[in-house]
């Protein structure tokens, strides 16, 4: 008699997890619409674009200091609520802290396959934490790209406009 009510609540519970995985991986790989996320990560900036159909990018990703970052403190928590193991772009505005120092968390903990910078910061002598940010993208194998002119890509079916502004010579504002 207990046999039957333990084998319908086993049933039960493998109908309610396919369920909310399938639920889940619908509206991480299935779903046709463009959604942008703002992240508050102090006094920098952080925003996520999930593309149509799984693509994301992730523009900037916070301060923080020496032994602690938003990239791993407040970020990843959020992109693992959401779904999101692995990134598909990184985009840097520009190196100062609060924008650049989350992304060393960032690219520690997921899966990131390009890192997009400014085309100046490939030929002027970069400071911390940007040094730390390439070294840890090349130590990952993670695709490095130089915008020095306005370019267009079409990610998912979205039109995506990189415009690199400003020299970067003093004020990388």
């Amino acid at each position: 008699m207990v046999l039957p009510n333990f084998r319908k609540r086993n049933v039960t519970l493998l109908v309610l997890l396919v369920f909310f995985t399938t639920h889940r991986i619908y509206h991480r790989f299935w779903n046709p619409h463009l959604i942008v996320t703002f992240f508050d990560v102090g006094q920098g900036d952080s925003a996520l674009i999930q593309f149509p159909y799984g693509k994301t990018l992730l523009v900037d990703g916070g301060g923080g200091w020496k032994s602690w970052d938003a990239g791993s403190k407040l970020l990843f928590p959020e992109l693992t609520r959401l779904g999101i193991l692995r990134l598909d772009h990184l985009v840097l505005s520009h190196p100062d802290n609060d924008h650049a120092r989350g992304f060393l968390g960032i690219l520690k903990l997921l899966k990131v396959e390009e890192l997009i910078l400014h085309g100046a910061l490939n030929k002027v002598s970069i400071k911390q934490p940007l040094m730390s940010i390439k070294e840890e993208a090349k130590a990952k194998n993670i695709k490095q790209t130089f915008v020095s002119q306005e370019e267009v890509r079409n990610i998912s079916g979205a039109k995506v406009l990189l415009i690199p502004l400003g020299n970067h010579s003093k004020n990388t504002n």
